[in-house]
C-alpha cells in the first residue's frame, strides 16, 4: 500500500543555536500523523531551520525576499515575518507571512505556510 502524499504539514517543535556556537537549527513537522525530526546548520538559526524543512518536504525553496517588522513595541510585542520564494526552480513564487513572539518561529511558520502552498499547488 502506498503511502499518501504530504500537501500540508504542521510545526510540531523547532530549536537553534547561534551566536558564539555554530548556527543550527532542529525541526520536527507532522503530516498524515507521522513525525518527523531533522537537523542542519546554516548562516543563522534561520537558514538552517529553512534546510531542514526543505530536506524534511523533498523541496528546495530559493528566498527572493525577506523582511522581519515589529508589529507593537510592548511587552506583548510581536515579530511578523514575510517572505517570497520559489521552489525547485521554477519560476512560479509563493508569497506567506506569519507572527510571533519569536521572530525566528515567525519565519519558520512563514516558510512553512509558503512550502504548503506549494505542495498545495502540485
Amino acid at each position: 500500500m502506498k503511502s499518501k502524499k504530504c500537501k500540508q504539514y504542521n510545526l510540531v517543535k523547532a530549536t537553534g543555536f547561534f551566536g558564539e556556537q555554530i548556527p543550527m537549527a532542529s525541526v520536527i513537522l507532522e503530516c498524515n500523523g507521522k513525525t518527523k525530526k531533522l537537523a542542519d546548520v546554516g548562516d543563522g538559526p534561520i537558514d538552517a531551520a529553512f534546510k531542514v524543512i526543505d530536506r524534511i518536504t523533498k523541496v528546495r525553496g530559493k528566498l527572493l525576499n525577506f523582511s522581519i517588522t515589529a508589529i507593537a513595541p510592548s511587552s506583548r510585542a510581536e515579530g511578523e515575518a514575510n517572505l517570497l520564494v520559489e521552489f525547485n526552480g521554477r519560476h512560479k513564487s509563493f508569497s506567506a507571512k506569519a507572527k510571533d513572539k519569536d521572530v525566528i518561529l515567525a519565519s519558520i511558520r512563514a516558510y512553512l505556510v509558503a512550502v504548503n502552498a506549494f505542495l498545495a499547488s502540485k
